[in-house]
């Protein structure tokens, strides 16, 4: 899969329709995220991690305090190396 801007676009775009989401239901405290798009849709695991972890990061910015758990649920180990390190690059509150 050859990455373009509209696609990354389009990856935040679905995480940030998810945080409103689940944002509008008060009772909601945990959400989450499996690798999205990541499958057969073939996006790029390393930019998906980044991608995921930025784009919450930033929402979370303008919205603290409502959720108390948001879950990066992966599914291999190579997806979990993944998400490590882009947490060990660049820790929550430093993307």
């Amino acid at each position: 899969m050859e990455l373009t801007e509209q696609h990354t676009s389009d990856l935040a775009a679905c995480y940030r329709s998810c945080l409103e989401l689940a944002h509008k239901i008060t009772e909601v405290k945990t959400i989450a995220f499996c690798g999205i798009s990541t499958g057969v849709f073939g996006f790029p695991k390393q930019e998906s991690a980044y991608i995921a972890i930025q784009t919450v990061n930033e929402w979370l910015n303008t919205h603290a305090n409502h959720f108390n758990k948001i879950i990066f649920n992966v599914f291999s180990d190579e997806d979990y190396r993944e998400y490590l390190r882009v947490f060990d690059l660049n820790p929550i509150g430093k993307l």
